[in-house]
């Protein structure tokens, strides 16, 4: 499993050995590259038990990310239905729903856990909240695609893995970018030795 630097350097041992990752749900959205837009690709996770890729999902958090990538990308997919949101503001979160087309809105992030309709929800909210909010959606049997960096602390990543292990819940960090081209035609060509052993990089 690789995790991106901005995930606190996770120790060694973090991740347990029962826990499925699937460390990145997105791909670059190659119809208009111009716009630079990235596709929130929840196909790739058929690895989540019960989410098989398909179904209604949640998006929690309604700030900028989600206005600009995470929600735009959501509705474009033919392989889900973006059914509730939330943000703190109602008046806010109803805007944001008729905006993109979710059937319901929510001021409390705990009622889009707690939607029966939700299987899966996109956490898109203050980094200090993904461990809490995590914690519960696992609890409630939600599969989740977590905003980066994962939580503030390893003590909070570890707390979100056992919870997401003793659900059989997934849980995914967004990290796109080191899916986008570029950076896995680097990739393969550090791993085939055209460049030899490298002792550092700054990219």
């Amino acid at each position: 499993v690789e995790l991106g630097s901005t995930t606190l350097g996770l120790a060694k041992g973090a991740l347990g050995d029962t826990t499925e990752w699937v460390v990145l749900c997105a791909a670059e959205n190659r119809r208009n590259a111009r716009r630079n837009d990235w596709l929130v690709d929840w196909r790739v996770a058929k690895a989540w038990r019960g989410a098989g890729g398909e179904g209604q999902r949640g998006l929690i958090g309604c700030g900028d990310i989600s206005r600009k990538r995470v929600a735009p990308a959501l509705i474009e997919l033919d392989t889900c239905e973006l059914v509730a949101v939330n943000r703190a503001r109602t008046d806010l979160a109803e805007s944001f729903a008729r905006e993109f087309g979710a059937r319901r809105w929510y001021a409390d992030w705990r009622e889009v856990i707690a939607d029966s309709e939700i299987d899966a929800v996109y956490i898109a909210t203050p980094v200090y909240l993904h461990a809490e909010q995590t914690i519960a959606a696992a609890e409630a049997g939600k599969h989740m695609l977590c905003e980066k960096p994962m939580a503030t602390s390893v003590e909070d990543c570890n707390a979100m893995i056992a919870a997401c292990n003793a659900s059989g819940t997934r849980l995914a960090v967004n990290h796109q970018m080191r899916f986008m081209d570029q950076y896995t035609r680097i990739r393969g060509e550090l791993q085939s030795g055209k460049f030899g052993a490298l002792g550092s990089m700054n990219v």
